[in-house]
């Protein structure tokens, strides 16, 4: 479910999720992807973790580095140049996990997200994924470095992705949005 809290037309994704999960039993769930720059990583891994433990383990974390700078600008969020995005990426990462630790206390020395003594929990019922959606060589590397999964925008063909971002002999499977008639296409990449 796409995070796009500046569109009026949209509800919120993460009240949308809460009630999919609800009235589901067997359906897992993730925002594709969390709008980073408008939810504090801390924050947004306690609300990760509450609605994975009140579905039983069925839900995941999409992430992405933001767009639509100005949007998010004029609800008071950060209008980040492209490296300050990857960056803040890469931290918030980091901070989720902290944050999932089941430590007493936490501490992070980050640019964008720093923690000071910040108390984890809860931590999610089973081991969740953190999948980004991301394109390009800086961000492709945090991907490769730090994600469980990919859940990348693309129409068309996929993107080349293999140097240096994968080790060889990765393969990616990419399922496709389902479209009226026969199963979703699988593409893989070697």
């Amino acid at each position: 479910m796409q995070d796009h809290p500046y569109q009026s037309r949209f509800v919120d994704t993460w009240a949308l999720m809460a009630v999919v999960l609800a009235r589901t039993e067997r359906v897992r769930v993730f925002p594709d992807v969390a709008n980073l720059p408008l939810r504090l990583p801390s924050v947004m891994a306690k609300s990760a973790a509450s609605l994975d433990i009140l579905s039983g383990g069925r839900f995941e974390l999409g992430l992405g580095a933001g767009a639509f700078w100005e949007a998010m600008a004029a609800m008071g969020g950060p209008a980040r140049t492209p490296g300050e995005a990857a960056g803040a990426l890469d931290e918030a990462i980091d901070v989720i996990r902290l944050m999932w630790s089941g430590e007493r206390s936490v501490r992070y020395d980050g640019e964008h997200y720093p923690l000071a003594g910040a108390h984890p929990g809860p931590r999610p019922v089973h081991d969740m994924g953190i999948w980004l959606g991301v394109m390009g060589p800086r961000l492709l590397n945090v991907l490769g470095r730090k994600a469980d999964g990919w859940c990348p925008s693309v129409s068309g063909q996929l993107p080349s992705v293999r140097e240096p971002f994968l080790p060889e002999g990765t393969e990616l499977v990419v399922l496709r949005r389902p479209q009226p008639g026969p199963p979703a296409a699988e593409s893989r990449l070697r």
